[in-house]
């Protein structure tokens, strides 16, 4: 990831060197809710079907309680029936999202902003990249999570 911006003496350009290293891409799977960070997981590549089953399965369904609600968007990946059995199997139900609708979806904030950490390191191997998605996901304070539950109208 490169940095968006960059300043410079009036008339001049800019110019950005780095090693021309084009890394893996990475996928981070998470679950938010006002008290903090629930889970994350990251993976090497794209996220398949199985991989969001394993992370429902072993890290979003023993930390959640009768009653809780789990919000999605529309990736194909949640609509799935096996999604909605396990998690309504705890005794929590899903709400999906309107189409194309980040707005509401707390999640995207917080995807924002370690993205905009992220982006200020060179990370050079996939295992530096990991770690450095674990420390900005640890500093997520709940301030921040009330503001972006608070900007998606899901509290007052």
């Amino acid at each position: 990831m490169s940095r968006p911006l960059a300043r410079a003496t009036k008339g001049k350009k800019v110019y950005e060197l780095r090693k021309s290293y084009r890394g893996q891409k990475m996928t981070i799977i998470g679950a938010i809710k006002l008290s903090g960070v629930v889970a994350t997981q990251t993976l090497e590549g794209s996220m398949k079907k199985e991989d969001f089953l394993q992370f429902i399965k072993l890290d979003l369904l023993p930390k959640l309680k009768k009653g809780d609600v789990v919000v999605m968007d529309n990736l194909n990946s949640h609509h799935r029936e096996e999604v909605k059995e396990m998690i309504e199997s705890v005794g929590a139900r899903v709400e999906y999202l309107p189409v194309y609708s980040p707005e509401f979806n707390p999640i995207e904030m917080m995807w924002s902003q370690l993205k905009s950490l992220v982006c200020k390191f060179r990370t050079e191997t996939m295992e530096l990249l990991v770690r450095l998605v674990e420390v900005a996901v640890s500093l997520v304070d709940l301030q921040c999570l009330n503001n972006w539950f608070t900007k998606c109208c899901y509290c007052a």
